[in-house]
């Protein structure tokens, strides 16, 4: 098992100007992870998949997924409804609001007690940092409990609204602690650590300020639990591509960097049907380039590979419709 992702799917309702409402559209951080893990693999046990379903989710999704991996665990809860979400876009698809309609219903590491996908390598989670911090450490309790020896990779998608000032610390710490090799927030969710509430300034997009605003999550040789430890600072940019900064912890002066462009350049955009989830499936795609090549800068190409899927279209893109492998190819030989 090499991929599973904890926290929730939703079923939303779209709206957009001049356009039907879409409902029951298939979404959250774990169903686009999901996905971009899976379009990495031509075997499908490799992907475990786990859902926690209100009495109103569509029975023809489930049958979607089930297409996708024979590892699909479904913890149905009687008497509560679907996550569910409205998305209202506005004159483009980046003027973008999200409303709950709905509680979330997410998964966490005691649901994968008794199942395969405890014994995965490779674990993805979308949420704030007390949240996280408390997860992993389940997790691995867990793990040990079951007899499972190996460490996995732990990506963390920080939650947007603990990404404040405020947080900052609470955030490196975590990531000093060795719980988690790879932080990725987006650029925006980066800048929002170090902008007071106030702070007017030009919030355009910067290079530099990325890279220095990512160095500040590297732990110091002091911070770090363990000097065999890799950190991996991986910011999201999205038409901007990607930063990718690792290093061991004890070596904070010999990090290594490098940025990616998008698949879609600007020649390209008309492709460009709707980002919501390209974040999510691009960490899907990191981790199984991760697995298969222990090279964070190449992994990140198969991000970038995944994400691009996510972009063409409303909603999950069909994988059998999805030559990864190819796209791959093709992105690697413009690098």
């Amino acid at each position: 098992m090499n991929f599973v992702s904890i926290g929730g799917v939703w079923l939303d309702e779209i709206h957009a100007s001049g356009k039907e409402v879409l409902r029951d559209v298939a979404g959250g951080a774990v169903a686009f992870a999901t996905i971009g893990a899976r379009l990495f693999t031509t075997d499908p046990c490799e992907i475990g998949f786990i859902i926690k379903t209100g009495f109103d989710f569509p029975s023809a999704l489930l049958g979607l997924f089930a297409t996708w991996t024979p590892n699909l665990l479904i913890l149905p809860c009687p008497g509560q409804p679907s996550a569910r979400g409205r998305v209202h876009y506005g004159e483009s698809s980046s003027d973008r609001l999200f409303t709950r309609l709905t509680p979330s219903l997410n998964t966490t590491p005691s649901d994968l007690i008794n199942t395969p996908l405890l014994g995965a390598n490779c674990f993805h989670f979308f949420d704030t940092v007390a949240a996280v911090s408390s997860q992993i450490d389940e997790l691995c309790s867990l793990r040990q409990d079951a007899g499972i020896a190996s460490k996995p990779l732990v990506i963390w998608e920080p939650h947007p609204k603990s990404c404040t000032p405020k947080a900052l610390e609470e955030h490196k710490q975590l990531v000093a602690s060795g719980k988690v090799p790879v932080f990725s927030p987006n650029h925006v969710e980066l800048g929002a650590f170090f902008r007071a509430s106030n702070d007017t300034s030009d919030a355009s997009f910067d290079r530099g300020r990325v890279e220095r605003q990512s160095r500040a999550f590297l732990p110091s040789s002091t911070e770090a639990k363990d000097p065999h430890d890799i950190v991996c600072i991986l910011i999201r940019c999205a038409e901007h591509g990607c930063f990718v900064l690792h290093t061991p912890p004890s070596c904070k002066e010999h990090h290594h960097s490098a940025w990616l462009p998008p698949f879609f350049g600007l020649e390209q955009s008309d492709r460009i049907v709707d980002p919501t989830g390209a974040g999510n499936a691009f960490l899907g795609g990191f981790a199984m380039g991760w697995l298969e090549t222990h090279d964070f800068v190449r992994a990140a190409a198969y991000g970038n590979v995944a994400a691009s899927f996510a972009l063409e279209v409303v909603g999950l893109p069909d994988v059998a419709s999805c030559d990864a492998k190819s796209r791959l190819a093709e992105y690697e030989r413009r690098l």
